[in-house]
């Protein structure tokens, strides 16, 4: 009997996922040694190279194959994790040989996501979410696995929305910084907000240029940074919305101690979000944080600290709030906060939910 896990992503690659890959791989690994089980763990780098364009398959078919062709049979798993990618019919295989299942999904709001690509104008190509056919084999794998584990409630609600019946909310983890540095970085404005992630019609960006179009301070500044935030498409959002503020785009960050350190409060403004680690990874760093209602990390801030997703005047009061507010306790009660949420915690919270399949 082995523990198999599988994702699509690749595992500790400098990436949110890469990231939360790595903790499920090495808490699952921890269990299958106090199991004393095989272990098994691939990812992108070990199946397929690429996946073409809206064909989210690929991963399954070459999963079961080499599940078949490499192992020699499907019976001898115990346990299961799928992360990422659209692992249907590799589910199914190994559920019809008795193992238990797990699969996390940082679920989006379907609907929600849509919409935002329509307000700007930007088509929403994905066969798998829009056709029947596509979005049964697309949701089935979920719906066989034995518990859907998701980083919040929002995407819980989400997930129960399609059918899961158990579904588990475990946050995403930090890693606690020992010592943050005395002074910051040197910058050429007083007041310095950031955001780093992804850039996408959903993550919410334009609502954050709407408010600092209104705030329109030219003592501060406002940073993008991360995958994307210097491509041509974050380019044309500030041609378009962008005309009286201050903006950096730093595009993909090396050091995001230094990023962070650099920052006096950050912002997640995700219309839909399944979590968002850059909100702990920030109050990790002792930051605030300002959190849209439609990230998940909203779980983890206080309320006084969230706002509306969608909603650039209540956001722009907000970041007006905090810039008077005293900033470094602030960020002392956000550093405080993000304790609760190291990675050694969390993979305890997973192998909880392990156990709880094999009892």
């Amino acid at each position: 009997m082995s523990y198999l896990y599988l994702t699509a992503d690749k595992i500790g690659a400098q990436s949110g996922g890469g990231r939360v890959t790595q903790e499920e791989m090495t808490a699952l690994f921890d269990l299958s040694v106090e199991s004393g089980e095989e272990f098994l763990s691939w990812d992108r780098s070990f199946l397929c190279g690429s996946m073409p364009q809206g064909e989210p398959w690929t991963w399954d078919m070459d999963a079961s194959k080499r599940l078949l062709l490499d192992r020699g049979g499907l019976d001898t798993f115990r346990l299961a994790h799928f992360y990422a990618g659209t692992f249907s019919d590799t589910v199914a295989n190994v559920k019809r040989k008795g193992t238990k299942v797990a699969y996390t999904a940082a679920a989006h709001d379907i609907e929600k996501s849509r919409a935002e690509h329509h307000k700007l104008g930007i088509p929403f190509s994905y066969p798998h979410l829009d056709k029947p056919d596509l979005w049964k084999r697309y949701i089935a794998g979920y719906l066989a696995a034995d518990v859907v584990i998701c980083p919040s409630q929002h995407s819980a609600e989400v997930m129960r929305s399609y059918g899961c019946k158990r579904v588990e909310v475990i946050p995403h983890g930090v890693d606690i910084p020992e010592k943050l540095p005395d002074e910051l970085p040197a910058r050429t404005h007083k007041f310095v907000v950031g955001y780093l992630g992804a850039i996408g019609p959903d993550k919410g960006l334009v609502y954050l240029i709407q408010a600092w179009e209104k705030l329109a301070w030219q003592d501060a500044t406002l940073i993008f940074a991360g995958q994307g935030s210097d491509s041509p498409f974050m380019r044309q959002l500030l041609a378009h919305f962008g005309h009286r503020g201050n903006y950096q785009l730093l595009g993909w960050v090396e050091d995001i101690a230094y990023f962070y350190n650099s920052l006096d409060l950050y912002v997640q403004p995700s219309v839909t979000e399944g979590f968002g680690i850059e909100i702990l990874e920030a109050m990790s760093h002792g930051r605030p944080v300002l959190c849209s209602t439609g990230a998940g990390g909203a779980d983890v801030v206080p309320e006084t600290w969230r706002f509306p997703a969608g909603d650039s005047d209540a956001l722009a009061s907000k970041i007006d709030q905090f810039r008077k507010a005293d900033l470094e306790l602030m960020g002392a009660v956000a550093r405080g906060l993000s304790r609760e949420y190291t990675w050694p915690s969390i993979r305890q919270r997973y192998q909880e939910v392990w156990r709880s399949l094999l009892e």
